[in-house]
């Protein structure tokens, strides 16, 4: 009967594997022989072993439920084949059965119950399927189980209790399911476990406090569940004496760090991403056996215990992103240490020594407040493949020797006040991917000896004082992605030869693998179109995921390279506050993959193409050129990006003015001048207060910019319609010291300039509501009749300056009926003029603080230099021209 139920196994297998080539009737040595088949004296089936580990090729089929019939079958391994259907029901009538591994198949279905008849039973392997549904009570009648493995499965439900009557079990392993509620404390009775691991998982509640008793455990996992809380006793880690691995990362713990023997064994310790809190305790340092730990992502706080010095077997240390401070400790004897991460704390030292640091990989000590220069010493760390010292507060020179790196793979310095010029002549890594030099004080030009790194695909030199131009040899680096040499003072026009990138043509050389440990993880922050994209903790992957060329803020000159418009993968293309003359490339339309495109503040001529409005753009930007013709308006690329155009005076249609028709002092009613009076005035009194410090102004056509002194604070204006109103106060600060000129669209055209006062704080509160009331109030009457679906609108710069202004939309008033009769407008004026004497007020109340200015006032074509040595003389005189013009 065995043999017909071997040839009805073998029917529900693919006939083609050659396993089965000797499976048949007229074999001379009978079943015994066949592939796979063990048999006893009886010559009766007792072992069935197809493990594809063990074949040509896997098996793949179903399994018949007549398995069930080989009552002596004490083992059956299929495991690691391509078996889909359900694991039969009838196995549980293999009462000899002792081992079933089926993991590694394609078993769908639920675990049978009936596999709990199976009393023999030492091992179970069902991990790694596709089962579903939950683990049936009736394996804890399984006395003799040793091994229960049923990782890797979709199982669902709570852990049933009764798996705590298996007092034989040896190793339980149930990570990667679906399960849920509480662990069961009754798995603090198997004190034979040496192995459980519960991880990703949906467990909540607290760890166990019968965990105490699992003398003979070594490897516990609860890692990611994320609902594990509660404190970690430290009963419970003293009563585990043989535990070597503690896995308990990205959960929700908390309290204090658990207190562990002198004399633990623990290799491994990871309870990282919790919410533990306080300090790191001395006894973690008495652990000579620790390899690997990892406390990151917590709320710790303290300083690094100096025992952590002595741990000469310590391979990763992570105690990266919590509240850490202090010096920390040598590492000089950490000869092992080949990973180290600090990063995201609060620690105001000196860069740690290492000693030798012959086995040091990954060392990544930013987003702190470290000092002093950086050692020279890193370049006797030969095996380093990742520096990142970004964000700290590092001076002097880089003068580090690092022609022992030869592994090198991401070097990053940004963010810090290291100055001098940039040495990269031993900087030679072959390997070397990502190199960020940003937001430091630099100063010298760009290295020929860049040139050289062939398989850079990140590099960044902005926010320097570098000046010079660009290496021709740049365009070597043909695997670039990320190009960025923003804010500095280059000079010259772009290098030729722009279509040997390959990066910035899609084509890669391979995604950016650091290859260090399983899982690296780094922090990578890039600037696109101005604003800072981070890449927090992410597996840094550069593919044709991102790429970006950001040459905006420097002196560059000439025309725009077609070329450019040959890299066809670029998403990021930022050119602008140049000098670049010209016109537009027409082929830039060919960048189907950008996403952003700045080449505003330049001297660009000619047409915009109307192509643009067909690429996938969600910034967009050319005010602030030459450029002259219609405004495109394919895809609504006018009404998308209204504020793109602004500052081309030959520039017209929507949202610009429209073409051919009459300004605007032609197009308001006739009665209506008096009004704009007002706004001559406003323009006065604003200007007098808000040059509150000495300058020299000088006429430049359409505008009225000033040189002035260095100061502590800007103050945000708008010129509308003649009129210049204040609007937001804003702080300079480090990393953005100046401010970025704005523009909104029509029909008031509105310039944003920046003008450096030192004010009091509560003066410049004051007249500043003052005025934005005024012109606000000046709006809402203008607007009542004369325009249609006005709305208060909001715009900010990159960097976050608030700007407020009521924008109009529709047109003006055909007829002086339209708009409101004489009186209501008197009234209007009266009032207009009540919110200018409380301005008038407030600049009494400080009338020491005013000096000799000297002004230009621009009214109806004709300009007026006041020159006075108060302000008071330059309102009254304000007054006058405003109100006699």
């Amino acid at each position: 009967m065995d043999m017909e139920i071997l040839l009805e196994f073998k029917q529900g297998m693919l006939q083609s594997n050659s396993t089965f080539s000797n499976w048949h009737e007229g074999n001379k040595g009978g079943i015994c022989s066949w592939r796979g088949i063990s048999c006893n004296s009886k010559r009766q089936v007792v072992s069935i072993h197809l493990s594809s580990v063990d074949l040509d090729d896997a098996l793949v089929g179903t399994l018949t439920p007549r398995l069930g019939q080989l009552s002596y079958l004490s083992e059956l391994d299929l495991s690691f084949n391509k078996i889909t259907g359900q694991i039969p029901t009838t196995l549980g009538n293999c009462s000899s059965l002792t081992e079933l591994n089926l993991r590694g198949n394609q078993l769908t279905g639920h675990i049978p119950a009936t596999l709990g008849q199976l009393q023999n039973l030492t091992e179970l392997w069902l991990s790694d399927n596709f089962l579903s549904g939950s683990i049936p009570s009736s394996v804890g009648n399984c006395s003799k189980l040793q091994f229960l493995n049923l990782e890797n499965n979709t199982l669902t439900g709570s852990i049933s209790p009764s798996l705590g009557k298996l007092k034989k079990l040896e190793r339980l392993s149930l990570l990667k399911n679906n399960l849920e509620g509480l662990i069961p404390i009754t798995l603090g009775n198997l004190s034979r476990l040496t192995f459980l691991d519960m991880s990703d998982n949906l467990l909540y509640g607290p760890l166990p406090g019968s965990f105490a008793g699992l003398r003979r455990l070594k490897w516990l996992g609860l890692s990611r569940n994320y609902f594990l809380n509660g404190s970690i006793p430290s009963d419970v880690m003293v009563g585990m004496p043989s535990l070597t691995h503690l896995e308990l990362h990205y959960n929700n713990f908390t309290g204090n760090i658990p207190m562990f023997n002198a004399s633990s064994p623990v290799v491994l310790l990871r309870l990282d991403v919790n919410s533990l809190t306080g300090s790191i305790p001395h006894s973690i340092t008495e652990i000579k056996a620790l390899q690997q730990l990892h406390l990151n992502k917590n709320y710790l706080d303290g300083s690094i215990p100096k025992g952590i010095s002595q741990l000469d077997r310590l391979e990763t240390l992570d105690l990266s992103d919590n509240y850490l401070r202090n010096e920390v400790p040598p590492l000089d004897k950490c000869t092992n240490l080949g990973y180290l991460d600090l990063h995201g704390n609060s620690i105001r030292s000196k860069m740690p020594t290492f000693g030798a640091c012959t086995n040091l990989v990954y060392l990544d000590l930013s987003t702190n407040e470290f000092q002093g220069e950086i050692s020279s010493r890193l370049g006797n760390c030969s095996k380093l493949k990742v520096v990142n010292f970004a964000q700290n507060n590092f001076t002097g020179e880089v003068r580090l020797d690092l022609s022992n790196l030869t592994s090198l793979v991401f070097f990053v310095i940004c963010n810090n006040m290291l100055s001098g010029t940039i040495s990269v002549k031993s900087l030679n890594s072959t390997y070397l991917r990502v190199v960020d030099y940003s937001r430091n004080h630099f100063t010298g030009e760009i290295p020929q000896e860049t040139c050289s790194w062939s398989g850079i695909m990140i590099l960044s030199f902005a926010y320097n004082k570098l000046f010079g131009q660009i290496p021709a040899c740049i365009t070597n680096l043909i695997w670039l992605q990320i190009l960025d040499l923003s804010n500095n003072k280059l000079i010259g026009q772009l290098p030729g030869k722009l279509w040997k990138f390959q990066g910035f043509k899609g084509n890669t050389s391979g995604d950016l693998n650091l290859g260090i440990y399983t899982g690296v993880q780094l922090n990578l922050v890039i600037t696109v179109n101005g604003a800072r994209l981070q890449f927090d903790r992410t597996t840094i992957v550069v593919s044709n995921n991102m790429t970006s060329l950001d040459i905006s803020s420097n002196s560059l000159e000439g025309v725009i390279p077609e070329e450019i418009g040959q890299l066809v993968g670029l998403m990021h293309l930022n050119l602008s506050h140049n000098q670049f003359t010209g016109a537009i490339p027409l082929n830039l339309s060919s960048l189907k993959k950008l996403q952003s495109l700045d080449l505003s503040w330049n001297m660009l001529q000619g047409r915009i193409p109307n192509e643009f409005g067909e690429l996938p753009l969600s910034a967009f930007n050319v005010s602030f050129n030459n450029l002259s013709g219609l405004v495109p308006t394919a895809y609504n690329i006018n009404t998308r990006f209204p504020l793109a155009f602004q500052g081309n005076k030959n520039l017209c249609g929507f949202p610009l003015s429209p073409c051919g028709h009459a300004t605007k002092d032609q197009e308001h009613p006739a009665s209506h001048k008096s009004w704009e009076k007002d706004f001559l005035f406003h323009e006065a009194s604003v200007w007098a207060f808000g040059c509150a410090s000495r300058f020299q102004g000088h006429r430049k056509s359409g505008r009225l910019p000033l040189i002035t002194k260095p100061a502590e604070s800007y103050i945000l204006f708008l010129k509308s319609a003649g009129v210049i109103t204040f609007h937001c106060i804003v702080q300079p600060t480090r990393r953005y010291p100046d401010l970025e000129h704005i523009s909104l669209a029509n029909p008031f055209i509105i310039y944003a300039r920046r003008y450096k006062l030192h004010l009091p704080s509560a003066f410049v509160s004051l007249m500043g509501a003052a005025a934005f009331a005024q012109e606000l109030f000046l709006f809402h009457w203008h607007s009542t009749d004369c325009w249609h679906e006005r709305t208060l609108s909001y715009a900010s710069t990159a960097h976050g300056d608030c700007l407020y202004v009521l924008k109009p939309h529709g047109s003006v008033c055909a007829t002086e009926s339209q708009c409101r009769d004489d009186k209501v407008f008197n009234v209007n004026y009266i009032i207009f003029h009540g919110i200018w004497l409380l301005q008038l007020s407030l600049l009494l109340v400080f009338p020491s603080m005013f000096l000799p200015l000297r002004l230009f006032v621009t009214t109806s074509g004709s300009e007026n230099l006041v020159s006075q040595s108060k302000v008071m003389g330059t309102l009254l005189f304000s007054f006058f021209v405003g109100g006699t013009k």
